[in-house]
């Protein structure tokens, strides 16, 4: 009996996308390690345009986000480490890169918005927020914001990502 509960939640664990009922408990414990979760990330991780890809996530630099507060010399770390980041992301990607500071995606069940940089600084904790235009093409459309740990292959092995929900454009826009 253990055996199968421990295989399900394992299965549970490992799956890209999980349920509604099981994800509290996996932002708070996997993504703030066990830290109180600002209400408004709920809202971001439960839209249906969210994804949480939890093998993504690096627990040593959520852990240094959380404990270090504003300390100078961690803030500096994470400017760095951002800046290497965005960096790699627009070599790799470069008709592909928008303004972090600038995107700010929608969520119906949400009164707020905020941008791609805001949430992966509250939601992401250490993360670097990356802006992506999957298609250079139809600029402002298409966009998705990324926060990736991942200094190596930034864009495909983000952590959590999130684009416009069911977001509803003109004919005129659809046909060209």
């Amino acid at each position: 009996m253990k055996i199968t509960v421990l295989i399900l939640l394992s299965v549970m664990v490992s799956g890209v996308s999980a349920s509604s009922a099981i994800l509290p408990f996996l932002v708070k414990n996997q993504v703030f390690m066990g830290n109180p979760v600002p209400e408004l990330c709920m809202d971001y991780f439960k839209s249906s345009s969210a994804k949480l890809k939890l093998d993504n996530i690096n627990p040593q630099f959520v852990a240094e986000a959380l404990n270090s507060g504003n300390a100078l010399k961690q803030q500096e770390k994470y400017y760095n480490f951002q800046a290497n980041i965005q960096s790699l992301a627009e070599k790799q990607y470069a008709d592909h890169i928008c303004d972090a500071a600038e995107f700010a995606p929608t969520v119906l069940s949400a009164n707020y918005q905020f941008t791609c940089l805001e949430i992966c600084q509250s939601c992401m904790p250490g993360s670097a927020p990356i802006c992506f235009l999957r298609s250079p093409r139809f600029a402002g459309l298409a966009q998705v914001c990324l926060c990736t740990y991942d200094l190596k292959n930034p864009v495909d092995n983000a952590a959590f990502s999130i684009r416009h929900e069911k977001r509803v454009f003109s004919r005129k826009i659809r046909r060209t």
